[in-house]
């Protein structure tokens, strides 16, 4: 209202400016320029065109003689015939011809013949060779007779010169005109001097409003610009505060729709989070959009269109209808006309994590094309939100992961040391065991030199030896896997390590019914290792083997002398067994340390992860193949 109050003032002051410059310059223009020139201009005409015709006729009809005494009838008939034509002339009243003298020689008017009027500038003037015409009104003595019926004359004397070469003049034409027609041309010339004046002015006026006019839009333009980038920074700071007020997305999202659509002054709107997996729209937060909508969009394709339009070219896109819009299409009645939509991406760091729809269901929709570097500002500050609020929760998942790690590694490192506790108590009991065992042997073996074949006491003892015997071969490997040794490699058949880690479990196999098959490649050469720690190895494969079959089954171990085109040859070691086998998604984290699929007290994830290191220990390789409820197969090759 303030400004629509300055330009109706504006116009009032200069629609007064324009009247009075228009009046005074009117008034100046008319009366004291226009009025004197043009009526020069026309009393000049009128002089030339009288004289003209004065000079004509009295050079051709009359003779200097005629302008001498004694005037008599003739001479009034001869000067009646000359400027007869001049008394139908229309707006003449009167003429009068004067002698050299200042006497009326002849007259329209009778009465006035014979009269001198030698004080009548006028004449004195005309007699010097001069035409004279002037306007003036009647008060003079010659003008008594015409005062009743005029007030202003137009009086010519055009003086009267019959010889052209002397150029005498021999008497003076006076003509009296009424200065009727005159006056009334000049006041049509003051009239339309007037209104061509009022014309200019109104030109004027219109042109200077509409400089003003424009000069007005323009800062009103500019003034509403600022008024608007104004409430932008506003709307992006509250916005900005309510984005910094929390870390949880569905909060940062829930708020930041609310206050966007605050600020817009709309009523409805969603915002999808980008799942770059399955390329899809997930909606995340959502306000005034009936329940049929939000269940109908949970999850929307990225396909050809507005959606895919947005993320690919990251800009806003402002749609001044949207009926086409197929969102749109899909949850409004066919007879709403709906004018929408804002659809913003949000971004952080130019990615692109999902996008923001503002909605105007029943239309009404009238957000500004200037507002989009607004509309940006504000995705972009949400997405920076986002990837704050998904950087927190990673940092607080790894948080969670790291600490539930080393527990586990705790857990894992306590079972470790007891195991190594384990370890060292099982030697010492087998070497406790052993130097007893040994004394019953050597006692066995002695009692068998001394009793005789065929007594029957022999037959016990000597189950007595085998027994011991089978005991001490027990407690002997049990030494050799618990004892701690220095790496010391040396030449060793690989099918003898191998046959020493099935000895360990033959009876396991047995109670549970797994066969056991070998295809040992005969004379395979010999490999450069560590017994103990191979032995170790294949023990460990072998033992998962013996697990991952609980209810029997079979297992193969094959070994053959390979080499490859560079004739580089290797030993390769093929433990297969028909148990449950292993997950595709688990077979890359098999060798990763404290990583097992056993129940709790099971074991440790150790196991592979130690027979990993060995086979890499011996510059060998490894690597497992299996099919979940297929069996599973490891394959090591140890270089020759």
């Amino acid at each position: 209202m303030p400004r629509i109050n300055i330009l109706y003032k504006f116009s009032i002051q200069l629609f007064i400016i324009t009247l009075i410059v228009i009046m005074a310059m009117g008034i100046i223009i008319t009366n004291y320029i226009i009025s004197y020139y043009f009526q020069e201009i026309m009393m000049r005409r009128e002089l030339k065109m009288t004289a003209d015709f004065v000079q004509t006729h009295a050079q051709n009809w009359l003779e200097p003689e005629n302008f001498l005494p004694p005037f008599t009838d003739d001479t009034q008939a001869k000067f009646s015939k000359v400027f007869h034509g001049i008394v139908t002339i229309r707006d003449v009243v009167s003429l009068k011809v004067y002698d050299a003298g200042g006497t009326i020689i002849w007259s329209d008017r009778r009465e006035l013949i014979g009269k001198n009027f030698m004080q009548n500038k006028e004449y004195q003037q005309a007699m010097k060779g001069e035409p004279v015409i002037v306007l003036e009104p009647i008060r003079r003595v010659d003008h008594a007779y015409l005062a009743e019926l005029h007030t202003h004359l137009l009086e010519v004397y055009v003086p009267i010169t019959l010889d052209a070469k002397s150029k005498t003049v021999s008497g003076v034409l006076a003509t009296y005109k009424t200065a009727t027609s005159l006056m009334g041309d000049i006041k049509k010339g003051k009239t339309i001097i007037w209104v061509v004046s009022l014309g200019a002015g109104l030109l004027l006026y219109i042109l200077v409003f509409i400089m003003f006019y424009r000069g007005y839009k323009k800062e009103e333009i500019m003034t509403n610009n600022l008024y608007r980038l104004n409430e932008e920074l506003s709307s992006f700071n509250r916005i900005a505060i309510v984005l910094s007020s929390s870390l949880d997305i569905n909060t940062i999202l829930h708020d930041s729709m609310e206050k966007t659509l605050n600020v817009l002054h709309k009523g409805a709107g969603r915002i999808f989070l980008l799942d770059e997996t399955s390329n899809e729209l997930v909606l995340a937060a959502h306000k005034g959009l009936p329940d049929d909508v939000v269940s109908a969009f949970k999850r929307v394709k990225v396909k050809e269109g507005i959606l895919k339009d947005v993320i690919d070219g990251k800009k806003p896109l402002l749609m001044p209808e949207m009926e086409g819009h197929y969102c749109v299409k899909r949850f409004m009645p066919a007879d709403i006309n709906t004018w929408a939509c804002a659809t913003i991406p949000i971004m952080s760091m130019d990615k692109v994590l999902g996008i923001m729809e503002i909605m105007c269901p029943g239309g009404g929709c009238n957000l500004p094309m200037e507002s989009q570097e607004l509309f940006s500002a504000i995705g972009h500050q949400i997405g920076d939100a986002v990837a704050k609020c998904n950087l927190f929760k990673e940092i607080k998942d790894m948080k969670e992961n790291l600490e539930n790690l080393v527990e586990e590694r705790t857990r894992q490192v306590i079972q470790m040391e007891k195991l190594s506790s384990i370890g060292e108590i099982m030697g010492e009991i087998a070497h406790q065991i052993n130097n007893p065992l040994v004394g019953v042997l050597n006692f066995a073996q002695l009692a068998l030199r001394k009793i005789d074949e065929g007594q029957p006491i022999r037959e016990e003892v000597e189950t007595i030896e085998k027994a011991g015997t089978e005991c001490k071969d027990i407690i002997q490997r049990l030494l050799t896997f618990s004892k701690k040794s220095r790496f010391e490699k040396s030449r060793e058949d690989i099918n003898c390590i191998l046959n020493e880690g099935i000895a360990l479990v033959e009876r396991q196999f047995n109670l549970k019914g797994i066969i056991v098959e070998k295809k040992y490649a005969e004379e395979l050469p010999k490999v450069m290792i560590d017994a103990t720690l191979m032995r170790q190895a294949f023990f460990n494969l072998i033992n998962n083997a013996r697990q991952a079959m609980p209810n029997g089954g079979k297992l193969t171990i094959a070994t053959s002398a390979v080499s490859n085109p560079s004739y580089v040859r290797w030993v390769e070691i093929r433990i297969s067994d028909t148990g449950v086998g292993i997950k595709k998604e688990n077979l890359p984290k098999i060798f990763t340390p404290f990583f097992t699929t056993k129940r709790e007290g099971e074991g440790i994830g150790l196991g592979v992860f130690v027979v990993h290191n060995i086979i890499k220990r011996h510059t060998g390789d490894i690597h497992v193949e299996s099919e979940e409820g297929g069996g599973t197969t490891f394959i090591i090759k140890l270089p020759i």
